[in-house]
């Protein structure tokens, strides 16, 4: 433990005390992993933006604390769509709040003054089954559709669901899973991995949550037109036409609202819980709810009201009450009527150690035993790093979300980063380039050409589950000219390409043949006539030379590693370059 757990009980369960402060971010991290520990509630966090909530929700994940992420949805005077997965993450938090006795939530400022469904609603919208239930496949296909998930012929990602024969595969927030019938009877249950397609576990059960907030029945239609029609004295036939065919139009996420009688914010689910908040929190509502006003009235005054959204609704339909009386607040200022841990930053007292040596390792060694009455937590990313120290005070813990060392009390706390002035670096490429390739195929339709990278165009057929040496495994299948067939594993799925153009006038390769190769041979001599002119353009750009741009080196490192995401594909290549 980082903290004094006695101590900590103590300010906490202090009414008159309610603010806290120390100079340290990280350790506010701690503060909060353990006050949740120990204290039998619930626990709301409302962080100042999207961004520290994120970050902090990694921390607790990396650190196995159960804790679920509420992010805001985009402002609706912004004319974006939120994604799938913002939605399913979403309506998977306050599932997990109405089925839980005790629940650690993560959320933002943009999200608490939030409208959303009252927890009555999620009632009896949950679908559980087990093996060996008897069960109607069009029931099961019904509430997905009706509980906001999109029907795909793969599934490539939260909130959509796809019909393979016998077989039904589900994904929402918590996982994939992959339902088999025989007739009527669930024959079994299986977790299976996206990016690969591959089952990997059966359970005995699963119990599937609604994928949006919007959960459709005849009550809630019924509610958003006459709701509607109130607001704006008028109908909207596109929505109302799309709505009564269990179809939610793109952008009904802006009118939520209308959907129900009774409505809530993150702070009704959360009633009886410990909330904590940070420095700002009072002017970064005021500053939310302002905004949400200043751009409403703009796009009535211009009427420059967006096409195929020509009504939107005033802030006061979209946004709740803000109390939180009660609330501990976190400071990384000294509080004078508060409580201030006295901790002090790791960097004055590590610098100098790291100044007298080259090696940082050796370095290390010496502030380690120069301190033999301190404890050390050394927060790592790499398994090798704790093999290069062996001491008694020293404990290694694999966690790379911990970039400011601090000190506090007779505990010192390092990071890998802060050692070596290496930042970890997250290589998603892969990740990336699969679910590229899941999200084109996610789209294919039976009868659809792809490309295969040595057959050639063939004839998707479907996803089938074929018994190959006594054991189950399912494969993509494609069709080739005069019937020839092709069963594609499906963790080889990099391999086929979704042809984009019009399938029309499209003549499928022959198994076995060599023209498809021969096509690919031309077209790679084109591509080497491109990559010519490209290397010589890089070429001359490399002649030229520009003014050297001097900085401290210092400086430079605290900077990247007080950068608080995860740097996309794009990113980390501008940094290499």
């Amino acid at each position: 433990m980082i903290t004094d757990i006695l101590e900590l009980n103590n300010i906490l369960s202090n009414n008159t005390r309610r603010k806290l402060s120390s100079t340290s971010k990280d350790f506010t991290k701690f503060l909060l992993l353990e006050a949740i520990t120990h204290l039998n509630k619930s626990t709301l966090i409302v962080c100042n933006n999207e961004g520290e909530a994120q970050n902090l929700f990694d921390f607790f994940t990396s650190t196995d604390m159960p804790a679920h992420l509420f992010p805001a949805l985009p402002n609706p005077y912004s004319h974006i769509s939120p994604p799938k997965s913002l939605m399913v993450k979403r309506i998977d938090t306050l599932a997990n709040i109405y089925l839980s006795s005790k629940s650690v939530v993560i959320t933002s400022v943009g999200a608490i003054i939030q409208k959303t469904l009252s927890n009555k609603y999620l009632e009896n919208n949950f679908f559980s089954i087990k093996r060996g239930d008897t069960l109607e496949r069009e029931s099961l296909i019904d509430f997905l559709i009706t509980k906001g998930y999109r029907k795909v012929s793969l599934v490539a990602g939260e909130g959509e669901f796809a019909l393979r024969g016998d077989i039904i595969d589900v994904c929402s927030y918590t996982g994939a899973v992959r339902i088999d019938f025989f007739d009527d009877s669930v024959e079994r249950i299986r977790l299976f991995d996206i990016l690969s397609q591959k089952s990997y576990e059966e359970i005995e059960n699963v119990s599937i949550k609604p994928s949006t907030e919007i959960i459709l029945n005849e009550d809630t239609i019924h509610n958003f037109k006459a709701n509607y029609q109130k607001i704006f004295g008028m109908g909207n036939k596109e929505f109302f036409e799309l709505l009564d065919k269990g179809i939610l139009p793109k952008f009904i996420e802006n009118y939520i609202p209308l959907f129900y009688m009774e409505t809530a914010g993150i702070l009704d689910y959360m009633k009886d819980a410990n909330i904590f908040v940070f420095d700002g929190f009072e002017e970064g509502v005021r500053e939310a709810i302002n905004l949400y006003t200043e751009e409403y009235d703009y796009l009535v005054d211009s009427k420059n009201i967006f096409k195929n959204q020509e009504n939107i609704l005033p802030p006061s339909e979209l946004l709740c009450e803000v109390n939180i009386e009660g609330a501990f607040h976190l400071s990384n200022l000294k509080q004078e009527d508060g409580y201030n841990f006295n901790v002090q930053p790791v960097a004055p007292q590590w610098s100098m150690y790291k100044n007298q040596e080259k090696s940082p390792l050796v370095a290390l060694a010496n502030f380690i035993k120069d301190n033999l009455d301190k404890q050390f937590f050394i927060f790592t990313f790499e398994d090798s790093f704790a093999e290069s120290i062996n001491a008694p005070n020293v404990q290694f813990i694999n966690n790379s979300h911990i970039t400011e060392g601090f000190i506090f009390k007779n505990k010192v706390v390092i990071s890998q980063s802060e050692i070596t002035g290496i930042k970890k670096t997250f290589s998603s490429s892969k990740r990336k380039s699969q679910n590229k390739i899941l999200a084109q195929l996610s789209s294919i339709e039976i009868g659809d050409i792809v490309i295969h990278v040595k057959h050639g165009f063939g004839e998707y057929r479907g996803i089938h589950t074929l018994n190959v040496n006594g054991a189950e495994h399912d494969f993509l299948e494609i069709m080739y000219r005069e019937g020839e067939k092709l069963f594609v594993p499906v963790e080889n799925i990099d391999t086929l390409t979704r042809h984009s153009s019009n399938n029309e006038n499209i003549i499928l390769d022959k198994l076995g043949s060599s023209a498809f190769e021969k096509k690919s041979a031309k077209i790679k001599e084109k591509i080497k006539d491109i990559a010519y002119d490209l290397i010589q353009i890089a070429a001359n750009r490399n002649i030229k030379k520009a003014a050297t741009l001097d900085f401290n080196a210092e400086d430079y490192d605290k900077f990247l590693q007080g950068f608080p995401f995860v740097e996309t594909e794009d990113q980390l290549n501008a940094i290499n370059d």
